[in-house]
């Protein structure tokens, strides 16, 4: 298989959690480089896919790819199809930074069901019948798929698993999966 280029997605506006959620420090360290570490020995290479604003910032050392403006406004499907632009032919494991409680071991269970099959990776919860798609993987095929849904204005990423020949993976923890979206996610998941 492919080997995978990683791509932290951290390029939305938090407006939910009122700051900037890949600047949260989960582990020492600001989400967006935390992440960006773990996947280095995952990955071919490592990049942060992020907004104008936040490009100012990246910390020197750490690859960063700013969302393309005609991508504006259309949600985390803005990070994958701007990569896809830049690097045409990669796969790519995606990460979301409100997802503090991933692991690299998580993603190596992501890896590790990748098949010549499948479209995507991702993770999956049974009881909802809800797909990660900022926990998953984007093979190069789906490339065609996912401009053709840019195209008639869906952009879904849930929705493009779902009706794709998409890989489920259960966790191994359902933790791994929770993602922090809001100020009152935050508090509950610094004190529990």
């Amino acid at each position: 298989m492919e080997e995978l280029t990683g791509l932290v997605v951290c390029g939305g506006l938090s407006s939910r959690m009122g700051k900037d959620k890949s600047l949260i420090e989960w582990h020492g360290l600001a989400q967006r480089y935390f992440l960006y570490q773990i996947m280095e020995p995952l990955c071919k290479k490592v990049f942060i896919s992020c907004n104008t604003t936040q490009a100012n910032d990246i910390q020197p050392g750490y690859d960063f790819i700013v969302d393309n403006e005609k991508y504006n406004d259309i949600g985390p499907m803005a990070a994958l199809l701007t990569a896809l632009d830049k690097y045409p032919g990669n796969s790519f494991l995606i990460v979301g930074c409100d997802y503090p409680f991933i692991k690299g071991k998580d993603m190596l269970q992501l890896i590790s069901n990748r098949t010549e099959n499948d479209l995507a990776v991702s993770f999956y919860t049974e009881t909802t019948g809800f797909y990660e798609p900022l926990l998953a993987i984007y093979e190069n095929k789906i490339a065609k798929l996912l401009f053709e849904n840019f195209e008639q204005q869906q952009y879904s990423l849930q929705r493009i698993l779902k009706g794709s020949n998409t890989r489920k993976v259960t966790p191994s923890e359902l933790k791994a999966i929770k993602s922090i979206d809001t100020a009152e996610d935050y508090f509950t998941a610094l004190n529990g």
